[in-house]
C-alpha cells in the first residue's frame, strides 16, 4: 500500500534534518578547541549520507513504491542528517620504539545511542509545539535502529569496518542510511581516498599536535609519523576489497530486484582499492613533507592554519 504523507509532516521532517546539521556544525566545526574541529565528522559527512540515502531510496521507490514510501524518504533522509550527531571520545597514549602516539577513540555504541536519544527528543518537541502527532512511535524506533546499525565493529578477518547490528531483519530504512553511512568504497573512489585522508587526520591526534607545536619535530618522531602514513594508506586496499567482499551479506533479505540496484550502485569496490593501492605506492616514494601534504594536512584540513611551516622544511 502506498502511503500517503500527512499535512505538515515534509515541514517537519526538513527542519529535524536542519536541527541536526545545525547541532553537528556548532560542535564539531564551530568548537574553539582544534581538535573538535572534525576533519570526517562534519556537517559534509552528515549531509552525504543524507543525500546518499535519499538517492538510494528514491531509485528504490521508482522500481518498488510498495517497498519504501514517500513519507519513509523524507523520515530517512532527516534521520540520516543527524546520525553522528553526539561524538564522545578519549585519547588514547600508545608507544612504538619510545615515541608516543595518541590516537582518538570513540565511543561506539553510546556515542549512537545518545544521537539517537537527542533526535528522539527533537522528534517530541516538534510534536508538542505544534500540538498533533507528527512523528509516531514508530518513527522513534526507526530512528533508534538507524542510529543502531552505523554502530562500527572491525573484522580481523576483511580487514575492514563492518556493522553488527546490520542484520537479515534489518528494516529497508535502517539498511539504507547504514550503506550510505559506510559506502565511500562501492560509490566513489575519489571519495573514498579523502574520506581516508579525513579520518587520518582526526583520529591522529599526536601527529596534528606536533605539527602545531613549536618545538622541532625529532627525525624519529618524523620517521614514525610516515611510517604511519605508509601503513594507513595500504591498509585502505585491504579496506575497501573488505568491504566489496561483507557487502552481498548485507544486502539481507532483500528482494532480487532491489538487491540488483543496490549492487549497481556499489559497485565500485575494485576501483577504490586500485585508486588506494596507486596512492600508496606514491607514498612510499614521498619524503616527511610530501605525505604529509599528501594526507590533506596543508590542503583540505580546516586548521591547517595553526600548522608551523618550519616542520616542513627538511626530509
Amino acid at each position: 500500500m502506498i502511503v500517503e504523507i500527512e499535512p505538515k509532516f515534509e515541514e517537519s521532517a526538513i527542519a529535524l534534518g536542519a536541527r541536526a546539521l545545525y547541532v553537528v556544525d556548532s560542535r564539531y566545526e564551530q568548537n574553539q578547541n582544534p581538535e573538535y574541529d572534525f576533519q570526517y565528522h562534519r556537517v559534509r559527512h552528515s549531509a552525504l549520507v543524507a543525500s546518499r540515502f535519499k538517492s538510494l531510496a528514491e531509485e528504490i521507490y521508482k522500481v518498488d513504491p510498495e517497498i519504501i514510501s514517500q513519507r519513509d524518504i523524507l523520515l530517512g533522509e532527516a534521520l540520516a542528517k543527524g546520525h553522528d550527531r553526539f561524538i564522545a571520545w578519549y585519547s588514547e597514549p600508545q608507544f612504538k620504539n619510545c615515541i608516543e602516539r595518541v590516537l582518538m577513540r570513540r565511543l561506539g555504541g553510546y556515542n549512537e545511542e545518545t544521537s539517537a536519544f537527542e533526535t528522539i527528543g527533537d522528534m517530541r518537541k516538534i510534536n508538542l509545539d505544534l500540538g498533533m502527532e507528527i512523528f509516531t512511535n514508530e518513527d522513534e524506533k526507526v530512528c533508534f535502529e538507524s542510529y543502531g546499525v552505523t554502530i562500527p565493529g572491525f573484522s580481523l578477518e576483511t580487514k575492514t569496518v563492518f556493522q553488527p547490528r546490520l542484520c537479515k531483519d534489518s528494516s529497508l530504512i535502517a539498511r539504507l542510511i547504514a550503506f550510505a553511512d559506510l559506502g565511500s568504497a562501492g560509490l566513489f573512489p575519489f571519495g573514498y581516498i579523502k574520506d581516508g585522508n579525513n579520518l587520518f587526520r582526526e583520529e591522529q591526534l599526536d601527529i596534528f599536535r606536533r605539527l602545531t607545536d613549536a618545538e622541532p619535530i625529532a627525525e624519529a618522531e618524523r620517521k614514525d609519523i610516515s611510517d604511519r602514513i605508509r601503513l594507513w594508506s595500504h591498509s585502505q586496499v585491504d579496506f575497501a576489497f573488505g568491504r566489496g567482499a561483507l557487502f552481498e551479506q548485507e544486502l539481507g533479505d532483500l528482494p532480487e530486484k532491489i538487491k540488483d540496484i543496490l549492487r549497481s550502485r556499489f559497485s565500485k569496490f575494485r576501483a577504490s582499492a586500485d585508486a588506494s593501492l596507486n596512492i600508496a605506492q606514491a607514498r612510499e616514494g614521498m619524503n616527511f613533507a610530501e605525505k604529509i601534504h599528501s594526507m590533506g594536512y596543508l590542503t583540505s584540513d580546516t586548521r591547517s592554519r595553526l600548522i608551523k611551516q618550519s616542520h616542513l622544511l627538511s626530509n
